[in-house]
């Protein structure tokens, strides 16, 4: 699969397609319609599903027309023509500001966390006059990222917002937000996707890629459009496929299958592949210990979540001292065959 199929994947500040999410979309024109436009929005939901492009769509529909959408309209569109998708897109809209996390000029990679000063130029933004002299703009892309001191900077602003601005704060976990943020915020859960509708959204910027693994990626989205481009321009899923075809039949496992997966995975340039096939197993042992547990399987169960939690740490230690990658998937590997032994020998 060629990796040049990445370049065609949007942005979301540039991306003018939305699939799925209708429910959401039609809340918010609702909203707009009955001239109740409440001041801040939560977009929750897994990572990839569509909650930034989302966000990017209602400031741009919001910021092309004001709160009160034109008569028959059916949904955010902006056309891509439109001199607010370009401006949005270029990041060059003076009445949207974007809170993310931003590049620490000492060692030029993003921050883990959008700190205090961040979230004062968001408090900043919103305190000067509209450009356009109508609505001000801040997605907050992801809410999650923020530390304590930053969420409490956006709170202050939340409780006493300024007239005609909006606040959409795009969140994966929105349990980790404080309350109060929470509690002032319209909610608007989204959801995974369709496998169909993952496929719709794939049509409409994979073009030119390998159909097989278009579908196999699809299969192993999560409901996730973002996830299913990764996996589409990697390794990772033909790999977890192999290894999960392996699953399915009795223990032992296959040792060449596993000592492909490992040799491929370990290099020091398949990081990314790394992280996606680390995702799909990390899903695969909880889907396992689910199982169990409604087969009435609780010591099963029980073993599949402990090996998740150790997995969790095994990966963790790998990611922070840069231990080799291959031999820690062998090892959760062979936990995961003892596992499977003795389930099979419970069996019989």
């Amino acid at each position: 699969m060629s990796k040049q199929a990445e370049a065609v994947i949007p942005e979301p500040a540039a991306n003018p397609h939305l699939v799925g999410h209708l429910r959401a979309e039609r809340r918010i024109l609702e909203a707009m319609t009955s001239g109740r436009m409440h001041h801040a929005w939560l977009m929750s939901g897994p990572r990839g599903i569509g909650k930034a492009t989302l966000a990017f769509r209602f400031a741009r529909f919001l910021l092309a027309h004001g709160a009160r959408p034109p008569e028959g309209a059916e949904s955010l569109h902006v056309p891509p023509e439109h001199p607010v998708f370009h401006t949005v897109s270029a990041g060059a809209n003076a009445d949207l500001f974007v809170l993310r996390r931003e590049e620490d000029p000492k060692t030029k990679r993003l921050r883990a966390i959008i700190n205090a000063a961040d979230a004062r130029k968001a408090a900043h933004f919103l305190s000067m006059t509209a450009a356009g002299g109508g609505w001000r703009v801040v997605i907050v892309d992801a809410a999650d990222d923020m530390n304590p001191a930053a969420a409490n900077a956006i709170l202050k602003t939340l409780e006493e917002p300024p007239a005609n601005s909006v606040f959409l704060m795009v969140s994966h976990s929105p349990g980790r937000l404080l309350p109060t943020i929470r509690s002032r915020c319209l909610h608007l859960p989204m959801r995974p996707l369709s496998q169909a509708q993952v496929r719709e959204a794939l049509a409409l910027i994979g073009e030119g890629m390998d159909s097989a693994a278009l579908e196999r990626a699809a299969a192993l989205s999560g409901g996730s459009p973002g996830r299913a481009l990764k996996l589409a321009t990697s390794k990772a899923a033909e790999l977890f496929s192999r290894f999960a075809d392996m699953a399915l039949a009795a223990p032992p496992y296959d040792r060449v299958v596993t000592q492909a997966i490992c040799g491929a995975l370990g290099g020091a340039r398949n990081l990314d592949d790394f992280n996606l096939f680390r995702d799909l197993f990390g899903e695969w042992i909880m889907a396992r210990a689910r199982q169990a547990a409604a087969h009435g399987h609780a010591r099963e169960a029980g073993r599949w979540a402990a090996l998740s939690a150790e997995a969790a740490r095994l990966l963790a230690r790998v990611e922070s001292f840069n231990l080799d990658r291959g031999q820690a998937l062998a090892i959760l590997f062979s936990r995961a065959e003892a596992i499977a032994r003795e389930a099979m020998a419970n069996m019989s």
